[in-house]
């Protein structure tokens, strides 16, 4: 078995010109070293940005049928968010941002890294560790 030491990871964007978020990066690998808590969360849709607004894919066909499955099956993915201010910003996972929003959801499932004091927060989890993740799926 391979063990992989986050203080060895390298992140690499995989979609052309999508922006790199070094503050999520940081605070991921705080996270995945167990230095800050995380917390599952519902938060109204006004209080996260993208960090880039400029910065929107195209969603391949099949992610839009797969993220239409989980929506009608009650799975909604969650957003990798952090807390800036009071708000909150996404880095993570444009085409389900924007889906939620194309299907007018006046709030979002969440992971939140790091801080999670705001009132664009709904509910949220007690604080975790975050585990480190057995695998990635990675859609092209």
């Amino acid at each position: 078995m391979k063990i992989l030491k986050t203080s060895d990871m390298k992140v690499k964007f995989g979609v052309k010109n999508e922006p790199k978020d070094e503050e999520l990066i940081k605070l991921l690998k705080q996270a995945y070293q167990g230095g800050i808590n995380c917390y599952e969360a519902v938060i109204l849709s006004e209080g996260i940005t993208p960090y880039s607004i400029n910065y929107r894919p195209h969603t391949p066909k099949e992610l839009l049928y797969r993220f239409e499955e989980y929506f009608l099956d009650g799975n909604f993915p969650y957003l990798v968010v952090y807390q800036k201010g009071g708000k909150f910003i996404m880095s993570d996972d444009y085409h389900a941002f924007y889906f939620y929003k194309k299907k007018g959801f006046r709030d979002m499932a969440c992971l939140i890294v790091g801080k999670a004091e705001s009132p664009y927060i709904i509910r949220k989890s007690k604080p975790f560790k975050l585990p480190f993740p057995p695998q990635v799926e990675i859609f092209n």
